[in-house]
């Protein structure tokens, strides 16, 4: 995604364009650019507020491993000593995390506990997230409502 045209009578969003030229034009619109929040934060402008003072984890780690035969039909959540870890089986793989507070594991030994507790080979390298834990002001602006209210992560550099 490119560019969020937006009418200038009420905000709204008109359309979205991508990168190839395609420009999509509808009544609503389902933010699902992920973490980034492009369309209801960066469009629309709703605020972020931080929750950090509650849900004091800043950092996951995430992988994705081969689906296994006869998986769980539910996320399994798991209590460690810095934070939790996920599993979530999907279709194609399974999703597995890690996600912790940086001041009482580093990367390294996150990144070391969630590999050693997977139950398959992993389908790529692990991916360090840091995040800020939160939610939008709003979950609903004008045409646009929100995918993901809960959490705001971003890439590590």
């Amino acid at each position: 995604m490119v560019e969020v045209e937006q009418r200038s009578t009420d905000g709204f969003i008109e359309a979205v364009c991508l990168e190839d030229g395609r420009r999509f034009a509808a009544d609503l619109f389902v933010d699902c650019s992920g973490f980034g929040a492009l369309l209801l934060g960066r469009a629309m402008g709703v605020a972020y507020r931080d929750w950090r003072q509650w849900l004091p984890c800043d950092r996951a780690v995430a992988i994705s491993t081969a689906k296994i035969d006869d998986p769980a039909p539910f996320t399994r959540a798991t209590a460690e000593r810095a934070g939790w870890r996920w599993r979530i089986p999907l279709q194609h793989r399974t999703g597995n995390g890690h996600v912790y507070r940086s001041a009482f594991s580093d990367d390294a030994t996150a990144s070391t506990m969630l590999v050693g507790s997977l139950d398959a080979p992993p389908l790529a390298d692990s991916r360090i997230l840091r995040f800020t834990a939160g939610r939008r002001e709003q979950l609903w602006s004008g045409n646009c409502v929100a995918n993901r209210p809960v959490r705001r992560f971003c890439r590590a550099a």
